[in-house]
């Protein structure tokens, strides 16, 4: 049995069916991360909104971001902005 060999752009797109037993958290997380790879800052609020999720949701997905310091949050931000951290290019 040989493993498929994934291209850039193939670790981007995501599967037309999708995985047999998705995971929502893990989707959500992974979609986040798409966003904030295309964008220079990401807001709580478009977050949630891009997510379908509540804004307590993308608040802790964006924390826990934080914490393994794939993003970082904008500290002069009232709004709740966050930056992609330099770690996240090399991914």
């Amino acid at each position: 049995m040989s493993a498929k060999r994934l291209h850039a752009v193939d670790a981007v797109q995501p599967v037309a069916a999708g995985p047999r037993y998705p995971i929502g958290s893990v989707d959500n997380v992974l979609r986040l991360l798409l966003m904030i790879s295309q964008q220079k800052q990401v807001r709580v609020s478009e977050a949630s909104a891009a997510l379908g999720t509540a804004v307590s949701t993308a608040h802790r997905l964006l924390a826990m971001l934080a914490h393994h310091g794939f993003v970082v949050q904008d500290p002069e931000s009232l709004e709740g902005r966050h930056a992609r951290h330099p770690q996240v290019v090399v991914i």
